[in-house]
């Protein structure tokens, strides 16, 4: 039997390989699964089959009586010859009108895809006791977890990935698309990522080369898996990965979290969405401890941000317990200095914490520091017996600013309009300022205002460096009288430039068109804006009293939502939503564009008004020289200070203190580096910035330039610096890090063997307050599961489950013709015998 088998086998290859060379298929191989075979693609079907036989065997017939009847002189043999060689010509004829033809067979599996989801957010951080979740402490255990309290839950989701065979059951009938989750989705590392099917039009234009197998299992890099998202949104997570397989058929979703949200939508709208995207089955796997968390936390550190050297500090700390009864905790404040070392202890004090009160304040001693600078305050508790101590639940810093004297502000206006009389009022009462006014339309014996009354503008460099930042609002400009000396101009310039002044325009409806237009003699200031003005239409916005019914609301760019400017509230997200409630404007200053290395912080929301590079700035900034300019494109701030005083408080302060950095930089530093927050939550993103120059104190030109990064563990790695725009001399790069703590940047030298000149700047790094920490959420993720008739699985169930996944793989046909009718072999053959019986006749005397 075998023999017979392999000579069948034998015989197909050989009709194969025929076959082949007739299409000319004689050089490719077949893939695996495809085959080959023949077919008459016009072949008649039902009655026309019928009447085309019955019409072929009338045309053989008639062929004979015709033979049968013209060569009645000849012998049966010749007459036999020509009727033998005029059927073949008529059934090649009729052979080639059925067009012949080999035929390829293409079969390609269209896989379902299993979704596996697994939650990055910073509560999966958390580590739980499980003293009272045995069901779920044994799971653990089975699958080969020791010291499951001091594992975070995402270790323990790693290791349910890692168990033997899981992944590989998940694949087995689909396709696998891994996502971490926190705020929207991101692709989960692998080692050899899943190549991506072809598209279904590549398909069948090419079906020779699709794939006709499943894709192998991924391999993930398990390492790279880290809980650094800032708030976790399911609703958004789950629309997301349907939506990137919105042309596949989905066998399952499996989700990897604990549970705790604090953005999205509702559970229920997640499962009527599974339901319509019709998801057969839904793999929950709840991570955590479901019951109450035994622990102690430092919910919030309060102190200011700013105080004068030798004033009594108040700081308070507010504690959290969970799950103990009511017993003594030790609170520690400590100070250290910018490095992150120990300068002294300063205060430690008991507090009574747990029972009914989850939550305690405990205020700590005055504090003076006498010694300016930048510093950090360190609260730290002493954990209860039972529970280890935890880098981020049981330590927080806040940093602090001591100042020896004030800052000095000169506020320039070209008349007492709504902003200039709000700012300066506000500025007056702030003890961290100094300001003097100088009010352009006054009369000359105007007694003007400010903490430190000036009798005129400065016209020398030593005066003008008296002063740390000047504010110009809405300058007044007349052709025919002198209000601004052109040495105070000039002096201005050059101590921004040089010096590392600070300079804020802010533009105003009144007089700002004329001060900023080409030729004025505020020229050498206005050419130091981070913007162009826009001059082509002035009367449609220029010119006092244009009406602007609309309100509009501010709309913070990319930059502008982490940058320490319009950081009015710490908590990103709780600052974008003030930033939307704050009482809008009417009137924006008409931009042409951005300078390149400008940075835009607010937008204009109006997209009429867009320019062509992109939406128009409202508040931009930029380094010029040594120092800083920020630009306002409107007055109407003051809205603010009836419902939001504190908001409008910060923002000045902020923005001043922020000027106020170039000039302690001085201009003495070929390189100057800048952050666009000082503070920012795990998990987000941080702006360098670096102005650099050479040893000949010119921009230096350079395609990237390498600083160096310290994590608060002590690991150091390099980061290059890209050019920012088209002006030399400015380098910028986005960092997101992944380590809670105070992280230090510096630079030793852009020029090789250059470690003279040096920058540095750090920033703190914290854990997200809206990313609530707790149990895990059981009760919410069982109903969720029972919205498509699951059920939450233990940890040690889901492998089981994992083989039990449907197929929602199908397998595509695909049929591609090599014709054989129309070859030169058919041709010829046909030419050969109506030759043949030509010749015979003509020698048979029968033409």
């Amino acid at each position: 039997m075998l023999g017979v088998s392999a000579t069948t086998d034998a015989a197909l290859r050989t009709m194969n390989e025929f076959l082949s060379w007739l299409a000319g298929l004689s050089a490719q191989e077949l893939p695996p699964g495809d085959d080959l075979r023949f077919e008459f693609l016009s072949l008649p079907q039902g009655r026309m089959g019928l009447f085309a036989l019955i019409g072929l065997a009338a045309i053989l017939g008639f062929t004979y009586l015709i033979y049968r009847r013209d060569a009645k002189r000849l012998s049966w043999g010749r007459r036999s010859t020509l009727l033998v060689l005029r059927v073949i010509a008529l059934l090649l004829v009729a052979f080639v009108l059925l067009e012949p033809s080999l035929v390829k067979v293409s079969r390609v599996v269209r896989p379902g895809e299993v979704i596996l989801l697994v939650d990055a957010s910073q509560s999966m951080g958390h580590c739980d006791s499980y003293r009272r979740s045995e069901a779920y402490a044994e799971a653990w255990k089975r699958i080969g977890v020791e010291n499951l309290g001091e594992t975070a839950r995402m270790e323990l989701a790693k290791k349910l990935l890692a168990q033997p065979g899981l992944v590989e059951a998940l694949a087995s009938k689909n396709r696998v698309r891994a996502y971490l989750f926190g705020s929207a989705i991101r692709p989960a590392p692998e080692k050899t990522p899943v190549a991506a099917l072809p598209a279904e039009e590549d398909s069948e234009a090419k079906p020779e080369r699709a794939r006709n197998v499943l894709p192998p299992a991924p391999e993930f890099l398990l390492e790279k898996f880290i809980a650094d998202e800032g708030s976790s949104n399911l609703t958004a997570a789950v629309r997301q990965a349907l939506e990137a397989s919105r042309d596949a058929r989905i066998a399952s979703v499996v989700l990897l979290t604990d549970g705790r949200r604090n953005a999205g939508g509702s559970l229920e709208e997640v499962g009527k969405y599974l339901e319509a995207r019709k998801v057969e089955s839904l793999l929950v796997v709840p991570i955590g401890d479901p019951a109450e968390t035994w622990s102690v936390s430092i919910r919030d550190l309060t102190a200011a941000e700013r105080v004068f050297k030798g004033d009594p500090l108040k700081v308070a700390a507010v504690l959290q317990a969970q799950g103990y009864d009511a017993q003594s905790i030790e609170a520690k404040l400590e100070l250290l200095d910018k490095d992150g070392q120990v300068l002294r202890e300063l205060a430690t004090k008991g507090v009574e914490l747990g029972g009914e009160e989850s939550l305690t304040t405990v205020e700590f001693p005055p504090v003076e520091l006498k010694k300016e600078g930048q510093f950090t305050l360190r609260v730290s508790l002493t954990p209860p017996e039972g529970e280890d101590f935890d880098e981020e639940r049981h330590r927080v810093l806040r940093q602090v600013e001591v100042l020896g004297e004030s800052l000095r502000v000169l506020l320039v206006a070209g008349g007492p309009s709504h902003e200039y009389r709000t700012l300066r009022t506000q500025l007056m009462r702030d003890r961290t300022m100094d300001l003097a006014c100088w009010l352009l339309s006054a009369d000359i014996d105007f007694p003007q205002d400010g903490n430190t009354p000036i009798k005129a503008l400065p016209k020398s460099a030593e005066k003008v460096d008296e002063f740390d930042v000047v504010i110009l609002m809405d300058v007044l400009h007349r052709p025919d009288t002198i209000l601004v000396p052109r040495e105070f101009i000039e002096e201005l310039a050059k101590g921004v430039l040089e010096r590392g002044m600070g300079l804020w325009w802010v533009m105003g409806e009144k007089s700002s068109a004329r001060a900023a237009e080409p030729g004025a003699p505020l020229k050498a200031l206005v050419d130091l804006m981070p913007i162009v003005p826009d001059f082509s239409d002035p009367h449609r916005e220029l010119g006092f009293s244009r009406y602007f019914k609309s309100q509009q609301a501010y709309r913070l760019s990319k930059s502008g939502r982490g940058h320490r400017i319009c950081r009015i509230l710490e908590d990103e997200t709780l600052n974008a939503t003030l930033w939307e409630k704050l009482p809008g404007f009417h009137w924006s200053f008409p931009v042409a564009r951005a300078k390149p290395a400008a940075q835009i912080l607010i937008e204009h929301p109006d997209e009429n008004l867009r320019m062509a590079s992109g939406p128009r700035p409202l508040l931009a900034m930029q380094y010029v020289g040594a120092g800083r300019v920020l630009w306002s494109g409107t007055d109407e701030l003051y809205r603010w200070r009836a419902v939001a005083e504190e908001a409008y408080n910060r923002f000045w302060v902020k923005g001043l203190r922020f000027l106020y950095e170039g000039r302690l930089a001085g201009g003495n530093s070929r390189y100057q580096l800048g952050l666009s927050v000082e503070k920012l939550s795990l998990g987000k993103e941080l702006e360098l910035y670096l102005r650099a120059r050479n040893e000949r104190l010119e921009p230096l030109v350079a395609d990237e330039v390498a600083v160096q990064l310290e994590a608060p563990s002590g690991k150091r790695h390099q980061l290059l610096l890209e050019p920012q725009g088209r002006e030399t001399g400015r380098f910028f790069k986005i960092f997101r890090p992944g380590e809670l703590g105070r992280w230090h940047v510096s630079i030793r030298g852009a020029v090789k063997g250059d470690t003279k000149a040096a920058a540095q700047a750090a920033f703190l790094v914290e854990r997200s307050e809206l990313e609530n920490r707790g149990p895990m959420a059981l009760a919410e993720l069982q109903r969720l599961a029972a919205a498509l008739g699951s059920k939450a699985l233990l940890p040690d169930q889901l492998l089981e489950q994992a083989g039990k996944v449907p197929s929602r793989s199908t397998t595509e046909t695909f049929l591609r013709p090599y014709p054989l009718w129309d070859k030169w072999v058919t041709l010829g053959l046909l030419l050969l015998f109506l030759s043949v019986e030509w010749v015979l006749r003509k020698r048979w005397d029968l033409l």
